[in-house]
């Protein structure tokens, strides 16, 4: 009788112990399955495009973009007509002339309500049509709000505003995201039409096309696609594509943003999954131990 009170003691606190085990063992997975879902969720959410508001550049001195060309766009701030920015994070490789390069303007808050316009390097005035000089278009800022781009359209004088993306998975979809908008330089008297042209790696994706009465705009539209990493790293461009060549039509961009599409698993899910596995570890450890002392 006293060895049967003795196991049967044994046995209690033997079951106690091991769901004292299995309680731990279930509170420290759901903790880390908890943070793991969110460090899987701020990775999802993460904008892999760096600077996408344009809003972090560098003035350079007076015709820089002769001496280093491929770095810098042209800048337009009320008719600074003779300087050129660094945009940080992007690039502007394609020469149009000898040391000039494609005509990509980055335009601050306000510029289009100048009566100059925005200013390109080496180029007199270029101001866009717009309601400071008497063209009623309801030409307006980004709805993104600080910096834009503003690109010449024209195919002589276009080329891509550019930047490499890493910390892709290969495999995953992403969906790619901005605002877009046509304009068009304010003494011309043709009829434009633009777009964006837009490559990630080896893949495509062709925005709205505008078509603009003369001295129009189009308005700001958000434009969404998705595209699937084929790689780590890959090379994401934008380029302004349009005509009539000497409108010259004009197209804007801004909040370019390029997330992780990957489906963050239920919290409901991975708690029961942290459940399970405590469950298991702690039953497989006491069939363990009963069977050694059933040896013994």
């Amino acid at each position: 009788m006293l060895e049967f009170e003795r196991r049967l003691k044994s046995l209690f606190w033997g079951m106690l112990k091991m769901n004292l085990a299995i309680k731990k063992t279930i509170i420290g997975l759901s903790a880390l399955s908890i943070s793991a879902l969110g460090s899987s969720a701020q990775a999802a959410s993460i904008n892999l495009v760096k600077n996408g508001g344009f809003e972090n550049y560098t003035q350079n001195a007076p015709k820089a973009y002769y001496s280093n060309p491929s770095t810098v766009i042209g800048y337009g701030n009320g008719g600074a007509l003779d300087q050129s920015v660094t945009v940080n994070d992007w690039s502007n490789p394609t020469l149009i002339a000898p040391n000039q390069p494609a005509l990509n303007f980055l335009l601050l808050p306000n510029s289009s309500n100048q009566t100059s316009g925005p200013g390109v390097p080496g180029y007199s005035a270029f101001p866009l049509a717009g309601p400071y000089n008497g063209h009623n278009n309801g030409l307006t800022e980004s709805p993104a709000g600080g910096n834009y781009i503003a690109s010449d359209s024209d195919p002589t004088y276009s080329g891509p505003l550019q930047q490499v993306i890493t910390g892709l998975i290969v495999g995953h979809t992403y969906e790619l995201s901005f605002y877009e908008g046509a304009a068009q330089e304010a003494t011309a008297q043709l009829n434009p039409v633009t777009r964006w042209y837009v490559g990630f790696g080896n893949q495509t994706f062709t925005s709205t096309l505008f078509n603009l009465p003369n001295q129009g705009f189009s308005g700001w539209q958000k434009q969404t696609t998705t595209f699937t990493a084929t790689s780590t790293s890959q090379l994401l461009q934008f380029v302004a594509l349009g005509g009539p060549s000497g409108a010259p039509p004009v197209s804007l961009l801004d909040g370019v943003s390029l997330v992780d599409t990957a489906p963050v698993p239920e919290p409901f899910t991975i708690l029961g999954s942290a459940a399970a596995l405590g469950l298991g570890a702690g039953f497989k450890s006491k069939i363990g131990k009963k069977a050694k002392s059933d040896k013994v």
